[in-house]
């Protein structure tokens, strides 16, 4: 078996108001964790179960637009850990 490199943490974000401030803040919660393996491929183990990543299967315009898109939905969400 091939050595995985764990490079980083998955992660569901829900925003919230502080009760004592009315202060928005965003709770993050671990669901699984990223790894990479030594062919280069990634893999995410989540729930018990591991998930094979694979790459977009559309043409550059496609992936252009749909990046873009992601980007435009939170550029500012960072994670504080």
């Amino acid at each position: 078996m091939s050595k995985l490199k764990f490079k980083g943490d998955v992660v569901h974000t829900e925003k919230y108001n502080d009760s004592q401030t009315g202060e928005e803040k965003k709770k993050y919660t671990k669901a699984g964790a990223l790894f990479e393996r030594d062919d280069g491929s990634f893999t995410v183990k989540m729930f018990d179960s591991w998930f094979n990543v694979y790459p977009p299967k559309m043409n550059k315009e496609q992936y252009g637009e749909a990046k873009q898109a992601v980007a435009q939905n939170d550029p500012e969400d960072t994670i504080p850990f």
